[in-house]
């Protein structure tokens, strides 16, 4: 990044210097990544000069979330909900309602990402005896616990995978990394094989 984002913005700075921590101990010790990104939309109204016609209105991004991806499980139940109430207020005009299965799109994601991790989880014969989990990383208090418990569940009740909750300062007291076989052990009985950012990113958990 350029030293003006480093200076200036003070999350980008403590992930540049992360980065650098990483490199300088041998780098990663596996290469694979998984992003869940929102895209947030908002509709604009262009502006018109008197005597002409309104422009239609349109959609414009207006954010891309990397980190803290909030509502992807409760987003599907908007569209439910929308759809419902097209339903029963005619005239409905179908098909404006497009599908949204974010819900299963997520956990799908989450479990194939665990599943790539187990392939490449170092054998227990090098004292890994642990269980591999999904990790939120959420915080104190969380407001979003209804949508992250739908993700939580969905992840439990269709791939057999396990998620563990914990806040920051959880980790701190509870985790380790373990350099030996390069893995995060929570409670010395969870191995972390994913994990989803809900805190940390001074955005309020957006």
């Amino acid at each position: 990044a350029p030293p003006a984002t480093h200076s200036h913005d003070k999350f980008t700075s403590l992930l540049l210097d992360l980065l650098r921590d990483v490199l300088a101990t041998g780098g990663e010790k596996q290469h694979l990544h998984l992003g869940m990104h929102r895209s947030d939309y908002m509709l604009h109204q262009p502006p018109t000069a008197e005597g002409q016609s309104s422009a239609p209105m349109g959609l414009l991004q207006v954010e891309l979330n990397t980190i803290a991806s909030s509502f992807g499980s409760l987003s599907e139940r908007v569209t439910g909900l929308h759809r419902h109430l097209l339903s029963r207020c005619p005239p409905a005009v179908p098909g404006t309602i497009p599908a949204n299965d974010s819900l299963q799109g997520l956990a799908r994601a989450l479990a194939t990402a665990h599943n790539e991790y187990l392939k490449l989880r170092p054998s227990p014969t090098r004292g890994v005896q642990a269980e591999a989990i999904v990790l939120f990383v959420v915080q104190p208090g969380e407001r979003n616990v209804m949508d992250q418990r739908m993700l939580e569940y969905k992840l439990a009740n269709q791939h057999s995978v396990r998620v563990i909750r914990a806040t920051l300062a959880e980790i701190a007291e509870r985790a380790t990394t373990r350099s030996d076989v390069g893995a995060t052990v929570v409670a010395a009985k969870h191995v972390v094989g994913s994990s989803i950012g809900a805190a940390g990113s001074g955005g309020g958990g957006g």
